[in-house]
């Protein structure tokens, strides 16, 4: 797992091809116009999801993992609760590849994520986003998902 301000981006250009790509693509546009959907950026290898929500309780929360996938996640606006762990330390349901969607149960530590800053979840680490700081808020996010094999 990766936690950063995206200015600080090209430090992480050397760890994966797409990851440099995502980074890339999200320094060089503004999402406040954006709306919600799939921007194809390199077909299934690389894609940005624009999405508005508001957040909600820990309760309300599911713990996921992707095997095929990398999430880059920046906020763009809002302000974001995730719960990450090793994936190791988390009893794990059953896959659904179509989805790359590996639900999961546990518990682990909390990441506050707010506008301008990043989050990189590698299949190793389970992720539960989503959650609500102090009360429900709108946000706007883009998760860019990079095919681990991919580009």
């Amino acid at each position: 797992m990766i936690f950063d301000k995206l200015d600080r981006h090209p430090r992480y250009f050397g760890l994966h091809k797409g990851l440099s790509a995502g980074f890339t693509y999200l320094s060089t546009h503004d999402f406040t116009a954006v709306e919600p959907g799939r921007i194809d950026l390199n077909g299934d290898a690389l894609y940005a999801v624009v999405q508005m929500y508001t957040t909600r309780p820990v309760g309300e929360g599911i713990w996921e993992s992707h095997r095929r996938y990398i999430d880059l996640q920046y906020l763009v606006s809002g302000r974001e609760r995730f719960l990450f762990a090793p994936l190791e330390q988390m009893q794990t349901g059953i896959y659904v590849p179509e989805k790359d969607f590996l639900p999961l149960t546990g518990s682990g530590s909390t990441l506050d994520l707010t506008s301008g800053f990043f989050v990189v979840f590698f299949p190793e680490d389970a992720h539960m986003p989503g959650l609500q700081l102090d009360m429900p808020e709108l946000v706007k996010k883009v998760v860019i998902k990079i095919k681990i094999l991919g580009i």
